[in-house]
């Protein structure tokens, strides 16, 4: 999808499939606490971050809406079991900056603030 967004140097594409992409971290970790496990949202960290979004964005369309729509989905399912057993092992750092119990602040401040990178009306004071 190389349709430009309003974020230099990012096609529209880059952008929905960084947001696929940063659901799977979130997926991960929450996935990683409801098992015990600290687990980081990239295993490689950012270099696997960059490549992942790099090779996503390359697809056709279709293809990045079906991966968007598969991540979020996932990333809802493991919200609900992590609400549902408590949020357990919230403090899991996952060699980041914010414990695993921030992964639902953190995730929605990254979808509102690449709202207005694609262009579609949203502004930040919404």
């Amino acid at each position: 999808m190389q349709h430009d967004s309003k974020l230099p140097g990012w096609s529209v594409g880059h952008v929905l499939t960084h947001l696929a992409r940063n659901a799977d971290a979130h997926a991960r970790r929450l996935e990683g606490a409801l098992n015990v496990e600290d687990v980081p949202k990239y295993a490689n960290g950012a270099e696997q971050r960059r490549q992942e979004i790099e090779v996503g964005a390359r697809n056709a369309a279709s293809e990045i809406l079906a991966d968007l729509e598969s991540s979020v989905r996932r990333l809802d399912g493991l919200l609900e079991q992590s609400e549902q057993a408590h949020w357990p092992n919230v403090g899991f750092m996952g060699g980041g900056h914010y414990g695993v119990g921030g992964c639902p602040a953190h995730r929605l401040r990254e979808v509102q603030m690449h709202l207005l990178d694609l262009g579609l009306g949203y502004s930040p004071s919404q």
